[in-house]
């Protein structure tokens, strides 16, 4: 009997680690260190049946209205944030999507690399084009 709940308290212990150590930062919202501005973790979708990875990958982040990219770069976990003025922006990838940011509020921006990419498709060469686009 002991021997048994030993097992299960291992197995209990173990289904969470590993899927944390599969997914990066489990709760981004528990990361974030900015105020306003874009956040999350970026991951890359596994079509073998794995579960998905995080994703090390660089954003082009321009407001809509014109003005300065910048690059924001996800790091080793997936994780991600930038401080951001309240406004609407364009976040691009070799994909696209369009945020707004509100004052005072930080907007999780959901990115999955992939064959079902969570953003549009932006053919361009590089991510600058895709963002001027």
């Amino acid at each position: 009997m002991r021997v048994h709940r030993f097992a299960s308290f291992a197995l209990l212990m173990w289904i969470p680690l590993s899927l944390a150590a599969c997914s990066g930062i489990a709760n981004p919202d528990g990361a974030v260190t900015i105020s306003q501005g874009i956040y999350n973790v970026a991951i890359v979708e596994d079509d073998t049946g794995s579960a998905d990875k995080p994703y090390t990958t660089t954003f082009g982040v321009r407001p809509t209205r014109g003005g300065t990219t910048i690059t924001v770069r996800s790091r080793g976990d997936g994780f991600f944030e930038q401080a951001l003025e309240p406004d609407e922006y364009k976040i691009c990838n070799t994909t696209c999507t369009v945020v707004r940011v509100a004052a005072g509020q930080r907007t999780r921006v959901d990115y999955t690399a992939g064959l079902g990419s969570s953003f549009s498709r932006c053919d361009l060469p590089t991510i600058a084009e895709c963002v001027a686009q």
